[in-house]
């Protein structure tokens, strides 16, 4: 599709810099946004509830002070780093409040 885009030869080798030049994100990027993407249907609650069983939101748990809670963040667990879970988490909290209060999933996917 980019040799088609960039009007390229079959030849050509397709680096960083033809994705960038054709509007297409590159692969550590487009893993964070597909994390975002399931993230933001965690949080509004519109994926299976499987899904959900390892992202508790701050504002939900009861043991934390509420003055303290992020509106819109969820918890970091104390698991491994190199996880799905938590550096889905760690990208969703690193996120402004603005882009996370978003309702609509093609909207808070142009943002």
């Amino acid at each position: 599709m980019i040799r088609f885009i960039l009007n390229l030869d079959n030849t050509d080798s397709i680096r960083c810099k033809e994705l960038e030049a054709a509007g297409f994100l590159n692969v550590d990027c487009r893993v964070t946004q597909l994390k975002l993407g399931h993230a933001f249907k965690i949080y509004n609650n519109t994926c299976p509830k499987y899904l959900s069983t390892h992202f508790l939101k701050l504002n939900e748990n009861e043991a934390r002070i509420a003055t303290r809670a992020k509106a819109y963040n969820f918890h970091v667990p104390k698991i491994n780093p190199n996880t799905f879970v938590f550096s889905t988490i760690k990208d969703w909290n690193d996120l402004d409040n603005e882009i996370k209060d978003t309702k609509v999933e093609t909207i808070f996917k142009t943002k």
